[in-house]
């Protein structure tokens, strides 16, 4: 906790005050020192990098500066894995929006146009659900295409386009 309040990298001996509840199992596991350098995950949560040292031996000061540049290059790392999986998944939209362009080339009709669509973009593996609604007469959604597994349930439920008469304020527009 206190790497991440204070931003920076700590250094404990086995025998730091702030460890007396946990010293018998520091003994039972012969552990000794400690060093905690914080970072930030892509999302902008906190992270910290900790690493322990056998009992009666000390961290250099050369590995402050090493755990500090580790630290960042995990941080660096895992933004890159977050932007790369991102880019990933607006690469697979995309073909899968150019493949509705071609389904509606295609289609005999509206409805198997929107069904295909709804397929398309559940096989795309991005999504595990797909409905087109729109709502009828009385406000009330009808579901026009829907794909994915147990997406029937959208039919069982009265869905309006007015949060006031859905429990919860739960509609498929709020």
């Amino acid at each position: 906790g206190r790497a991440i309040a204070e931003q920076r990298t700590l250094l404990f001996e086995a025998n730091d005050p702030l460890f007396a509840p946990w010293f018998p199992l520091i003994q039972k596991y012969q552990m000794g020192g400690s060093i905690y350098t914080p970072f930030f995950w892509p999302d902008g949560s906190h992270g910290v990098l900790s690493l322990y040292r056998y009992a009666n031996t000390a961290f250099p000061n050369e590995i402050v500066d090493l755990l500090e540049r580790l630290g960042d290059d995990l941080a660096a790392f895992l933004r890159q894995r977050q932007v790369t999986q991102t880019l990933h998944a607006i690469r697979i939209l995309q073909k899968t929006m150019l493949s509705a362009g071609d389904i509606a080339l295609r289609a005999r009709d509206g409805a198997q146009m929107l069904q295909e669509i709804c397929d398309a973009l559940v096989h795309s593996g991005l999504f595990n659900a797909a409905f087109i609604v729109r709502p009828n007469a009385e406000g009330v959604f009808e579901a026009l295409a829907m794909a994915g597994p147990n997406v029937d349930w959208i039919l069982a439920r009265r869905w309006t386009i007015d949060p006031q008469d859905i429990p919860n304020g739960q509609s498929l527009t709020s």
